[in-house]
């Protein structure tokens, strides 16, 4: 099963709901600016860095996005997304973040994080994300 195949993730209720991930009619790189913003769902490639990579309250797959670099200016990295990710930090204005990873056998394995806008480290996903979802939170839509 690759990135692209419909996903089953669980949302509030323990109901399930299909989502599929694909790659984006467009590039998503919320406000293209240094920092994670207001609604703004951030991925971050170490726990001290400034390398960081940022969405919109969108479900994206993390495949063809690269980190950008915090600096003078905002430049995109060598480092891709994709299986780099350490920390999350969601600032979405409704909605939790699942964060998927396909394991070994094919099957996604999901952890979710709460619109709290505290930088969370991935845990046993750090550096195995794969997509990520919004979802978990009745407001969602």
């Amino acid at each position: 099963m690759n990135i692209f195949a419909k996903a089953v993730v669980l949302v509030a209720g323990a109901t399930a709901a299909t989502v599929l991930l694909g790659a984006p009619a467009s590039a998503d790189n919320g406000d293209n600016q240094p920092g994670c913003q207001n609604t703004e769902i951030c991925f971050w490639y170490d726990t001290y860095s400034t390398i960081e990579k940022q969405f919109w309250n969108t479900n994206w797959s993390h495949s063809n996005y690269k980190f950008m670099i915090n600096g003078s200016s905002y430049v995109v990295s060598n480092q891709n997304l994709h299986d780099n990710a350490h920390d999350i930090t969601n600032k979405d204005t409704q909605c939790w973040v699942s964060v998927g990873n396909i394991d070994q056998y094919g099957n996604w394995v999901w952890q979710h994080y709460a619109n709290d806008w505290s930088r969370r480290f991935l845990g046993a996903l750090a550096n195995k994300n794969d997509a990520h979802v919004r979802d978990h939170n009745p407001n969602c839509s």
